[in-house]
């Protein structure tokens, strides 16, 4: 585990426990789970399904109707015969909407965070509270708005930016108010590919370096590839299934958004420094290892990297192809394999350790007769490199922990 994880580590927050029951109209919520600690939990699911609704009671916008319990450790925002209101839960809360203050100036927005964040250790170096020297708050500012890539918006005015420059602004801002727990709700729904990219860095910065645990509603499979920690599957206001990202989105048989868009995530070291050709490689286990291209990252040898890989960007092979232009062809075994529409197939493929998937069609299944078991070449043609990022903390999931 690399030494930021080491630091994040030590001022982790405690399991975030809610049990939750409220019923309008025609819809009733029932949640009952023990969010991870640490890292990015997605919230994932269907239209109508709860999600928003959820981030809303933990706001502290809703209020349950029926039985509630919020609990942060032993901290009850809800239950325990009390009820914090929102100011009073050291909550930051981003929608699709960036809400800023429309006549203060992007860094007078972040300044309005600073005098309202809350007494706790922070990640930020020099991070201003309301306590802080002002030059220790500009300090923090300045920080903050280099990782969010915003430290040239800082006297501009919140009509004059982008969209994305918006959001970016607003993500900034939440963190700046040292919140104990982060909700983003579809953040990025309502961008262009280019802001949502630039989004994505920024929340892939701030997740590297702080410890606050995070919910991410979404509906994008690319997202919660990109940035999920940990998922949790909603449906009909209910939790279908939880756990960690690397293992849920590589059971074949969960529907998690469109086919095309499923694929894994892998833990790996880089072996080397970037080459001239600009490929990298990253050693997935003792036996396995992948080459793939660096793009802009900034990667040094030995470091711990997540990395993507598509199920439309694998194929299987029963042997290993001497004249093909994929560069990795590596050994595994099939672990499942699952029909779904349109005459195509997911193949989960073990390779020592690690799961990838394969999106191929039925009739390739039958040509090669595969099967559960079998042995077979992985050919990866692409692979994504999500930066510096270590596995996730291991966080007891406990549903039964609390009542309602």
């Amino acid at each position: 585990m690399n030494d930021s994880y080491q630091n994040r580590a030590a001022v982790a927050e405690p399991a975030l426990q809610v049990a939750l029951a409220s019923r309008s109209d025609n819809f009733y919520l029932d949640v009952k789970h023990s969010f991870a600690s640490t890292g990015i939990t997605a919230i994932f699911g269907p239209s109508g399904s709860g999600k928003s609704t959820l981030l809303s009671m933990l706001a502290g916008f809703i209020r349950p109707n029926i039985n509630g319990v919020i609990a942060l450790g032993n901290d009850y925002w809800l239950g325990n015969g009390r009820y914090l209101a929102v100011h009073q839960r050291q909550v930051a809360y981003v929608t699709q909407q960036a809400a800023l203050i429309p006549h203060l100036n992007v860094e007078q927005n972040l300044a309005f965070a600073q005098r309202r964040a809350g007494p706790r250790k922070s990640a930020w170096r020099s991070i201003g509270t309301a306590k802080a020297p002002v030059s220790s708050q500009r300090i923090a500012r300045q920080q903050a708005a280099e990782m969010f890539g915003i430290e040239s918006l800082l006297q501009q005015q919140p009509r004059d930016l982008s969209g994305g420059q918006q959001q970016r602004v607003a993500i900034c801002r939440a963190a700046l108010s040292n919140p104990r727990l982060l909700l983003l709700d579809e953040p990025l729904s309502a961008l262009d590919a280019v802001s949502r990219e630039q989004v994505l860095q920024a929340l892939e910065a701030w997740h590297s370096a702080r410890a606050t645990p995070c919910l991410y509603v979404t509906h994008s499979v690319h997202e919660v590839m990109r940035l999920a920690d940990h998922i949790v599957q909603m449906q009909a206001g209910k939790i279908l299934r939880h756990g960690r990202a690397e293992k849920l989105l590589c059971d074949p048989t969960i529907a998690i958004g469109d086919p095309g868009e499923r694929g894994a995530i892998v833990y790996g070291e880089l072996l080397n420094e970037t080459a001239a050709d600009g490929l990298a490689e990253i050693k997935l286990s003792a036996e396995r290892s992948l080459l793939c291209s660096a793009g802009t990252a900034h990667l040094h040898r030995g470091q711990r990297l997540r990395a993507r890989i598509y199920a439309r960007d694998v194929s299987i092979t029963l042997s290993e192809p001497d004249d093909s232009s994929i560069l990795n062809c590596i050994p595994a075994s099939i672990l499942a394999i699952h029909s779904i529409m349109g005459g195509r197939a997911m193949v989960a493929l073990d390779i020592k350790g690690q799961t990838i998937l394969a999106l191929v069609t039925e009739r390739s299944v039958d040509k090669l007769s595969l099967r559960t078991g079998c042995s077979v070449f992985a050919q990866v043609k692409g692979i994504a490199i999500d930066g510096a990022r270590a596995e996730p903390i291991a966080n007891v999931e406990n549903s039964n922990e609390i009542t309602a």
